[in-house]
């Protein structure tokens, strides 16, 4: 139906999670740059944080590290997103991930965030 530019009447979002259930991961990518592209009362609506991570993630199922790393750093120039040290564990980028969970560990005195730098690292 998408193809005769009549599309499903399904949420995006619901199919997008469908599609990546059933590992089919190039369809959920499509619906989640759906999501992501979209309007911005819809986009509003949508946790940014957990659009950019389902990105990356799909992006890596689909071994297109290039395009994860694009959205982080999309994520980080353009969006109010506080970045997840563990993105960078996602992307194999193991200094920066370093760096982040050192500067994590080092500028706060919360027990919970302290021990989740200290596993991290």
């Amino acid at each position: 139906m998408e193809h005769d530019e009549k599309p499903l009447p399904i949420d995006i979002r619901l199919l997008g999670a469908l599609a990546e259930k059933c590992r089919v991961f190039a369809k959920a990518l499509h619906y989640k740059e759906m999501e992501f592209e979209g309007p911005r009362s819809r986009r509003m609506d949508a946790n940014p944080v957990a659009v950019v991570e389902a990105l990356i993630h799909i992006n890596n199922q689909l071994h297109q590290h290039e395009a994860a790393v694009g959205i982080l750093t999309y994520a980080q120039q353009h969006l109010d997103v506080q970045l997840k040290e563990s993105w960078y564990e996602k992307l194999q980028r193991w200094d920066d991930a370093l760096k982040a969970y050192t500067l994590k560990a080092s500028q706060t005195s919360n027990p919970h965030l302290v021990l989740e730098a200290t596993l991290g690292l």
